[in-house]
């Protein structure tokens, strides 16, 4: 059964990288905004925090949905960038 926490006690996940320190919005926040690059941010390490955050720590689903949608977007944008673009061919 989960245990509903208080916004106080909510402990808030931020990743510790050596390409970046805090909370995951933040991280997508400047990929998005080209200020970061995503190929320079391992997606297994951030997985891999997240689930020592979650051993450690009690995650409210809401938190969890949140990680899941944040790391949803990551990996895509990330498979923007090392997979071919397609370029529309015309025929005559």
């Amino acid at each position: 059964m989960y245990k509903i926490l208080s916004v106080e006690n909510r402990k808030t996940f931020e990743i510790k990288l050596e390409e970046f320190a805090g909370p995951m919005q933040l991280l997508l926040d400047l990929i998005e905004k080209e200020e970061l690059e995503i190929t320079k941010v391992s997606l297994a390490r951030v997985t891999d925090e997240y689930i020592k955050h979650m051993e450690a720590h009690e995650v409210p689903p809401e938190d969890l949905a949140d990680f899941l949608m944040i790391a949803a977007r990551l990996m895509y944008l990330k498979s923007c960038t090392i997979l071919p673009i397609e370029q529309e061919i015309e025929y005559d």
